[in-house]
């Protein structure tokens, strides 16, 4: 984990690391970074746009390749071309902010449509794994649509929706919420409350929703008190070495 390694040690090892398992997309982030970063310093700006082409081709050929080759579903869904290719789409999206597109695309209905794909197919739909393996590109194609979508009409009211003191703050602490959602578990609370003599029976429906709760008040937590204190310790330090730069 400290190399951003975990995703090829899962895929080669054919081993899940216990409650750090969600780290293996940050490691993907991280090899994506150190591969793409020098590729755009030593080449002319302009061919950004064809880099990020490039590793969509490239993820999408991989995973199709090892679909056909018949490897396991770690190997095809945590190598790191195919997570390239997904991140690219990212890319490609942020290099056409300054392009106009149709009015349609980037309306309210055309950005609510896209969001609610996200929410109920793959909670519906692609539920089963060999389906969603055929479709992730897809729907992260849809993701990097709906970032384009709402940074070309920040006045739509889905926008203005999407900026509501809860939907903001849940944004806030997202970050957070990725990091510990993996460690919260009602098993947890049910074996920390057996020791004081109480004994918890509650319906299955109830455990997510109680989970989810504290997911979300830990990362507040941490955002609180670790998070937003070095984003400002390291804003304060920019902001002092910017009048020596100039």
């Amino acid at each position: 984990m400290l190399l951003y390694a975990t995703n090829i040690y899962v895929f080669t090892t054919g081993h899940w690391v216990g409650h750090f398992n969600h780290f293996w997309t940050l490691a993907i982030e991280e090899q994506f970074y150190l591969l793409f970063a020098p590729l755009l310093l030593f080449i002319p700006s302009k061919a950004a746009r064809h880099i990020c082409v490039a590793f969509v081709v490239l993820g999408l050929v991989t995973q199709a390749g090892l679909e056909w080759a018949g490897v396991s579903a770690k190997v095809v869904g945590l190598n790191p071309m195919t997570g390239f290719g997904y991140l690219a789409l990212g890319g490609l999206a942020g290099l056409s902010l300054d392009r106009r597109v149709p009015a349609w695309l980037v309306s309210t209905p055309a950005q609510a449509i896209a969001a609610l794909a996200l929410l109920i197919v793959p909670l519906t739909v692609l539920k089963d794994e060999i389906v969603w393996r055929v479709y992730a590109p897809a729907i992260s194609a849809t993701a990097a649509l709906l970032v384009l979508q709402i940074a070309g009409n920040q006045a739509s009211r889905f926008v203005a929706f999407l900026e509501t003191w809860p939907l903001r703050s849940l944004g806030r602490i997202s970050y957070g919420c990725y990091i510990f959602h993996e460690f919260v578990h009602f098993y947890d609370v049910e074996a920390a409350v057996r020791k004081f003599g109480i004994t918890l029976a509650p319906p299955d429906w109830i455990s997510a929703p109680i989970e989810l709760v504290a997911t979300v008040g830990l990362a507040t937590v941490s955002w609180r008190f670790f998070e937003r204190p070095i984003m400002a310790w390291a804003h304060q330090m920019t902001q002092k070495a910017a009048p020596a730069v100039a």
